[in-house]
């Protein structure tokens, strides 16, 4: 049986009614809610969530090892960028996952509060050698990699929902 705990996504990007109407079907038939809780039915209450929050944010108290797979293949063939969260828990640790269509696909550990997590080795191996010009350098390669992408407002292209 597979380990459930929670994750949040984060969605957003350019989007048609059609596929707007498809993406809350599967967010029901998956069972997502809003802050764990709060039910995602009917229709206009997934899009006031949206109006009032500018981006799509599910969640699921007991997802599959803490990913959304259905909801993040959705997003990639439809182009829209999501960021999730899972917790972590057993022996899985919480991570930040992430895709967009112009940096692709990333991942990083995180903390239970989103926070992104370097280890101390990666950091002292990029301050160990060269000019101070040539660490900061390294130092924002390895800050960058590990930077999950800013969720655009999601925006209903091509007529009203």
């Amino acid at each position: 049986m597979a380990d459930r705990f929670p994750a949040q996504i984060e969605i957003g990007g350019p989007i048609t009614p059609d596929h707007l109407q498809d993406l809350f079907t599967l967010a029901r038939d998956e069972n997502c809610t809003f802050n764990f809780d709060e039910s995602i039915t009917p229709f206009a209450t997934f899009l006031d969530h949206i109006r009032k929050h500018q981006t799509l944010t599910l969640t699921d108290a007991e997802a599959c090892y803490g990913t959304m797979e259905e909801i993040e293949q959705f997003c990639r063939e439809h182009r829209l960028t999501f960021v999730r969260h899972s917790d972590g828990r057993y022996e899985w640790n919480a991570e930040l996952a992430w895709w967009s269509p112009q940096t692709g696909e990333g991942s990083c550990p995180s903390d239970q509060n989103r926070r992104v997590l370097i280890a101390v080795t990666d950091i002292a191996r990029s301050l160990k050698k060269g000019s101070p010009a040539r660490k900061v350098a390294r130092l924002t390669k390895l800050l960058a990699k590990d930077t999950p992408p800013t969720v655009p407002p999601l925006v209903v292209t091509g007529g009203r929902p």
